[in-house]
């Protein structure tokens, strides 16, 4: 399933085969229960990417406290770690290209 688009995996049709899926239940499906699964996805095959997406969600808590500071390059200069945050990472976002084909709908590649 990691393979298919979210588009795909938040449709509500196809949720009850996307949960059998990704249970183990899929172990004891029955024969009807795996056409369902067919009928379902099966059309949406051609959606499905070469390999898995490599992002990961996570709902963990920025360790990072926003009111500290942080040290940057050789010289030890303090920032802000929101000053930084807001700099930086914007910068980073803006300008890597890898972001920037996510953000126009195209492949990322290891280029």
């Amino acid at each position: 399933m990691g393979r298919l688009p979210s588009f795909v995996l938040d449709d509500r049709k196809v949720k009850d085969s996307i949960d059998l899926c990704l249970s183990n239940k899929l172990r004891n499906a029955t024969p009807q229960d795996l056409t369902q699964v067919i009928i379902d996805l099966a059309h949406q095959m051609k959606n499905r990417r070469e390999k898995p997406s490599s992002f990961i969600e996570s709902d963990l808590a920025d360790r990072i406290a926003v009111n500290d500071y942080i040290s940057l390059g050789e010289g030890g200069e303090q920032v802000f770690v929101e000053e930084y945050r807001q700099s930086k990472v914007m910068e980073i976002f803006e300008t890597h290209p890898a972001i920037a084909a996510l953000r126009n709908g195209e492949a990322v590649t290891d280029l």
